[in-house]
């Protein structure tokens, strides 16, 4: 029976090769295992996850001195706002005060030239009077 021989001889490679396929299954499932426990323990070892929540920690330092930093010069722009337009009403007023005095000096100025002449037209009376 050579033929049954060749069928058992088959089986048996099969079953052999089968059973080395599960094997290296397995041992591969084990390093897979060992190489993810092992990279575990490197990224606790490399403290990732502490340097990860110090540059959290370091970025919210950042930003929350953003906002401080925006909230100041919002501030300081509403005080400059401020006092622009306190300047800008006492210019106005002062502009309003000079053209008022500039008013009053020409009022004056008038009021003397009229005195000037009826001054000189007293001089000229006096030293010609009328008949």
């Amino acid at each position: 029976m050579p033929g049954a021989c060749g069928f058992f001889n088959s089986a048996a490679h099969f079953l052999k090769t089968n059973s080395e396929m599960s094997q290296n299954d397995a041992v591969q499932d084990k390093e897979l295992e060992s190489s993810a426990e092992t990279l575990i323990a490197v990224i606790k070892s490399s403290h990732a996850e502490k340097s990860l929540r110090g540059a959290q920690e370091k970025l919210q330092g950042f930003f929350d001195h953003h906002i401080r930093t925006k909230r100041t010069t919002t501030e300081l722009l509403k005080d400059l706002m401020h006092t622009e337009e306190m300047v800008s009403q006492k210019l106005l007023d002062l502009e309003q005060q000079k053209s008022q005095m500039m008013q009053e000096i020409e009022r004056m100025q008038q009021e003397v030239q009229r005195n000037l002449a009826r001054s000189q037209n007293l001089d000229s009376e006096q030293e010609y009077p009328s008949p």
